[in-house]
């Protein structure tokens, strides 16, 4: 029996098309096949996690509520299809701050215990 299965995907580029630096909700939308696939992991027992850079907000392109915000619409959206994400990490870095948490690497992988 296969216990605690988590799928950690991207947001920009994998769940909705990539915006640079997507500043506002009403800029982000899901690929139109992403509820669907969200909903057959969710069916199949997997956990769904997004692990996203966001460094516009080391560069103040937009504000930690307004990402708050864009992850609400995301989760929203996906709620009125029948799936479901169950948690959002992001690195609010920039680039050339060398921080541990910025995609690829593997630092909410291996901190992150799905539960």
């Amino acid at each position: 029996m296969h216990k605690n299965r988590a799928v950690f995907v991207d947001r920009d580029g994998t769940l909705a098309p990539d915006v640079n630096y997507c500043r506002r909700p009403e800029d982000f939308n899901l690929f139109p096949e992403t509820p669907q696939a969200i909903r057959m992991l969710n069916d199949a027992g997997f956990k769904v996690i997004v692990i996203t850079n966001q460094s516009g907000l080391a560069r103040g392109y937009f504000t930690e509520g307004t990402l708050a915000r864009i992850h609400q619409k995301m989760i929203d959206e996906l709620k009125k299809e029948g799936a479901c994400i169950d948690a959002i990490y992001y690195c609010p870095h920039h680039p050339d701050d060398n921080c541990e948490c910025r995609n690829p690497a593997l630092f909410f992988l291996k901190r992150l215990r799905v539960t």
